[in-house]
């Protein structure tokens, strides 16, 4: 982020389309369309490859809800994820989207909690889909693909596609990113 005090009431509304083109498998439910309704928090939550850091509100009831199923400003479909940054007591907290999930059971200490990625063998060309973007208080948008393998259990970044938005942008925009492979080695 560009200034990580300033990500308050950021609003970031993403919608992630087909997630990858040419010839590599879609990511399951890249189009934001499913979701469940998660009682104990009072939230809807995206289901399949995907999840948010929306489990961290159960923690107290000052600690808020940053993704939400959008459903009046969508570029298409029924819903759009709709991500807003929010302070917990001192503490910024962005909206965020990722594949993989949350682990409950680690709800104290969110870095452990968020299990970042999915299996995924292809090597796509390019990362795309559609955003909006309100920019506050010199706060920045991050939408970002990265593609690690393990080799002796550690990881290993073999290609991103990274996409930062430091302006307003007012309208559904398509992205098209690049994927930057730093290795040949397969995910």
């Amino acid at each position: 982020m560009n200034k990580p005090t300033a990500l308050l009431f950021s609003l970031i509304t993403l919608l992630l389309l087909p997630f990858f083109m040419n010839s590599q498998a879609p990511l399951q439910s890249g189009d934001m369309e499913n979701w469940i309704y998660d009682a104990g928090g009072d939230y809807h939550e995206l289901s399949g490859y995907w999840a948010t850091t929306n489990p961290v509100s159960k923690l107290s009831i000052f600690a808020p809800v940053t993704t939400f199923r959008e459903e009046t400003d969508v570029y298409s479909g029924m819903y759009s994820a709709k991500m807003v940054s929010d302070m917990f007591v001192l503490l910024p907290v962005a909206g965020i989207i990722f594949s993989g999930y949350f682990d409950d059971t680690q709800i104290n200490d969110p870095s452990e909690a968020a299990k970042l990625g999915v299996p995924f063998s292809d090597r796509p060309a390019f990362f795309k889909g559609y955003y909006k973007y309100t920019s506050v208080s010199g706060d920045s948008a991050a939408i970002v693909a990265q593609f690690h393998r393990y080799v002796n259990g550690q990881q290993e970044l073999v290609g991103i596609a990274p996409l930062i938005e430091y302006n307003t942008v007012p309208n559904w925009t398509a992205f098209n990113i690049p994927v930057k492979w730093l290795s040949t080695a397969s995910c």
